[in-house]
């Protein structure tokens, strides 16, 4: 079909990764799924293995965690400032 067409509105959690200690990561970022290794992070994703570098953006996405650049996450999100129903 012809016409326009926009994104559909997606609410994500995530946080940004600066190298700080895993008792500073949001509960759903648990060891089990994220694994240091020197000054790199590894986020396990659909795909397998994904190097996260410091300053990017983990993303809690549907059955998986996966990295974002501090540029793409600037595109893509933005706070949200009310939550439905309270």
């Amino acid at each position: 079909m012809t016409g326009k067409y926009q994104t559909k509105i997606r609410v994500i959690e995530a946080f940004r990764w600066t190298g700080q200690h895993r008792s500073a990561w949001p509960e759903w970022a648990a060891p089990e799924l994220l694994n240091e290794s020197g000054t790199a992070l590894y986020a396990y994703s659909l795909h397998g293995p994904v190097r996260v570098e410091r300053g990017q953006w983990l993303i809690k996405g549907d059955g998986e965690i996966y990295p974002c650049t501090e540029e793409e996450f600037q595109k893509r999100y933005e706070p949200i400032t009310y939550v439905d129903g309270a």
